[in-house]
């Protein structure tokens, strides 16, 4: 199972991790390893896994571990050795660095040791003058182990400022509760007999619910609604009539027996019936339509409860349930949902199998499917929401320039930095953990990889009633006007459903052409995509793209195949070169 945080820290050090060809910066240290002498002072030497020949002008001995500072000048690579007592052996270099740290002019203490130690275990290189400024900052935090000085080196990676603010923010993002767990952590606190009326408290709980209702994407509806639509819809021919009755049927709201028009009267009774029918049910219809229905002939009421009953709350299911109960004759709950996955596992006729398509796409809003305002307009609203844009957006403000859409003050991280201070201690550390994971979010989003431009996403997400988050990760080039090319790029996301589970969608473009694997734990559904894929190519022409392949792979699968592909790549750059690389 692949949870949140190694997702996190997966995709936040995946810079560190990856072994992209050699770049050697002037005024940057690392260690190699000499391998092999040959004739005419050349040597083959290893650094962070890959080999490079090198032409020597110091004496160095095979199996020797130095220490290396990149030079400035043109032409080859020149290396200078800062530590010419190179070390042989197997293992971990020893604690102490001595001439090392005196050749540099570093202060000798803990901090930097434990700096060098992990630099050379992990073979990473740092900026000479980052060296002092990390071992400051790791003295501050008075942490020296090995995850606080891969973190300290990855905000060095990625620009970022060496402050105690960027290391907690980081660290936020890293932890496996995302911003929707928080959210909901902070509103139950919140709401407890203790803090429920103090006036910030109020305003808090009052923002993070609006914030929900604002991230909530599209309403879903119980498909077997469509179904009964179908039997009273005006345009329905008598063919979808048919099958949509045989769907019921299969699902056991219908009798075998049963017409159309018997099964319409029966429904029609049981919506009246106030002794068959719950109170529960009842409500359901606005007081107004009430008593129309009594007056309507059976179709007609029919219509009309359908249609009252499409615009439920998801959070209303207790009560479809009651009605497909009644409808059912049973005196126990139906299991409708598994109904719907039995049917979607069978081989249907071809008119039942077009009718359960249309149950499916019918039971999403329009928004979901609409090519234009649909998923990714969403998630880009989401993101200002959040305030991933926020500090930008104050210079803006500032500047007196026109912010389009919501003001800063509405977004999220302001609200609850403007809230902070006055909170009760126990409330302002939850909301205090809050910002610094939505800091962290903004500090990670963004990577150059040489040509190639990483953008990092998380963002929480309400799907119907299921509330979860979601990580995306593009990699493209940037285009001449900031942009991310659309026509060639990887997009891959990584979500919780409520049914799937943990999710991971490898989305891969080249020319418009798309191919999606989806990694899952569950086996592959393929008659639910068979019945889904019509919609999605069409969601996709929408866009002008197509899809070409879609691969289903069971999730374990994912990490194998990603350290597989570090190591191929590894090997790959592992090149006998035709005369010499660097000099040393």
């Amino acid at each position: 199972m692949i949870h949140t945080t190694s997702i996190n820290q997966e995709v936040t050090t995946a810079g560190a991790k990856k072994r992209t060809p050699l770049t050697f910066v002037p005024g940057h240290i690392f260690q190699g390893k000499i391998t092999k002498l040959f004739p005419n002072h050349l040597a083959s030497l290893s650094i962070n896994g890959m080999q490079v020949t090198a032409r020597l002008e110091a004496a160095l001995t095979a199996g020797g571990r130095y220490w290396f500072e990149v030079q400035e000048g043109s032409g080859l690579p020149k290396l200078k050795v800062i530590d010419n007592q190179g070390r042989t052996g197997q293992g971990s270099p020893p604690p102490v660095n001595e001439q090392l740290i005196r050749q540099l002019g570093l202060p000798q203490n803990t901090a930097i040791n434990a700096l060098l130690d992990q630099l050379a275990v992990k073979q990473l290189a740092l900026p000479k003058h980052a060296l002092k400024e990390a071992a400051q900052l790791l003295t501050t935090l008075n942490k020296y182990d090995r995850q606080t000085v891969d973190l300290v080196h990855l905000l060095i990676q990625k620009n970022l400022p060496l402050s105690e603010e960027a290391v907690r923010a980081v660290q936020a993002f890293q932890k496996e509760t995302g911003v929707n767990q928080q959210i909901q952590q902070v509103i139950q606190l919140a709401q407890s007999a203790e803090y429920a009326s103090h006036p910030s408290v109020e305003k808090l709980v009052s923002a993070l619910k609006q914030f929900n209702a604002q991230t909530e994407f599209g309403q879903t509806k119980q498909p077997v609604l469509h179904l009964l639509q179908q039997l009273v819809h005006p345009s329905a021919t008598a063919e979808q009539r048919e099958a949509a009755k045989m769907l019921l049927t299969r699902l056991g709201l219908i009798d075998t027996k049963e017409t159309i028009d018997g099964f319409i009267h029966r429904f029609h009774q049981i919506m009246l019936n106030q002794q068959q029918t719950s109170s529960e049910v009842r409500p359901l219809l606005p007081p107004q339509l009430t008593n129309q229905v009594v007056q309507l002939q059976p179709r007609e009421a029919m219509q009309h409860i359908l249609g009252s009953l499409s615009n439920l709350p998801q959070g209303e299911k207790g009560s479809l349930e009651l009605l497909f109960q009644r409808l059912n004759g049973s005196q126990k709950a139906l299991d409708i949902e598994g109904g719907l996955r039995h049917l979607v596992s069978q081989q249907l006729p071809a008119n039942e199998r077009s009718m359960l398509q249309s149950a499916l796409y019918h039971s999403v809003s329009p928004a979901i499917t609409d090519a234009k305002s649909g998923f990714g307009s969403h998630l880009q609203n989401v993101a200002a929401l959040l305030g991933l844009h926020y500090e930008s957006e104050i210079a803006r403000h500032v500047q007196q320039t026109n912010v389009n859409e919501l003001s800063h003050q509405e977004r999220l991280k302001g609200m609850l930095m403007q809230l902070e201070q006055s909170l009760p201690l126990p409330v302002r550390e939850k909301v205090t953990e809050m910002i610094q994971r939505i800091t962290g979010s903004q500090l990670m989003a963004q990577e150059q990889q040489g040509p190639l431009q990483q953008v990092l996403m998380q963002l929480p997400l309400v799907l119907g009633s299921y509330q979860t988050d979601v990580t995306l990760q593009w990699e493209a080039r940037r285009q001449e006007d900031g942009s991310l090319d659309p026509n060639h790029c990887r997009i891959l996301f990584y979500l919780e459903l409520e049914t799937l589970g943990e999710l991971i969608v490898d989305m891969q473009i080249q020319n418009r052409v798309i191919s999606l694997t989806v990694f899952n734990e569950g086996d592959k559904p393929s008659r639910l995509i068979d019945l889904l894929l019509p919609t999605l190519h069409d969601a996709l022409d929408g866009f002008d793209y197509k899809l070409t392949t879609l691969t289903w792979k069971n999730i374990n699968e994912y990490s194998h195949n990603k350290v597989q592909s570090h190591h191929e790549s590894a090997y790959k750059q592992r090149v006998d070169y035709q005369g010499v690389d660097i000099r040393i």
